[in-house]
């Protein structure tokens, strides 16, 4: 009987307790170096990016190795649409580049959309959203 209580409260504090990091990946499967910009709405009151240190002025920018990822980390929690609007909201544009390809995307919903797009399962929650280059 011990045994199973114990199993029993383990799983619910496994449960309640769990609040897993939610990231941005960005993910270079290209064979090229990738440069990623991410210009960002500093006059927006609610900028999810204003605490990174790498911001400079108004924009983000990451060179990728060949087969490297950057990691952004937004708090605990879920990627939920609420909150992919309110990151979408905060940026103004995302460049992504390599020697192969530049892809741009200037508008609100189509930040937005490729956000939604690639949001990632784990563990039952989407905690991640994963940005392949390739």
């Amino acid at each position: 009987m011990k045994k199973q209580n114990f199993i029993f409260i383990s799983l619910i504090l496994l449960f309640t307790s769990c609040d897993p990091p939610h990231d941005l990946i960005f993910i270079n499967n290209s064979q090229s170096v990738a440069t990623i910009r991410i210009d960002i709405d500093t006059t927006n009151e609610f900028n999810k990016f204003r605490y990174f240190d790498e911001l400079k002025s108004d924009s983000l920018i990451y060179k990728i190795k060949p087969k490297d990822t950057i990691t952004m980390f937004f708090g605990i929690g879920t990627w939920s649409d609420k909150e992919v609007r309110e990151v979408a909201n905060s940026i103004t544009k995302i460049e992504m580049e390599n020697s192969d390809f530049k892809t741009i995307y200037k508008s609100n919903n189509a930040i937005k959309k490729l956000l939604m797009d690639n949001r990632d399962d784990k563990i039952g929650w989407e905690t991640e959203i994963i940005i392949e280059i390739k």
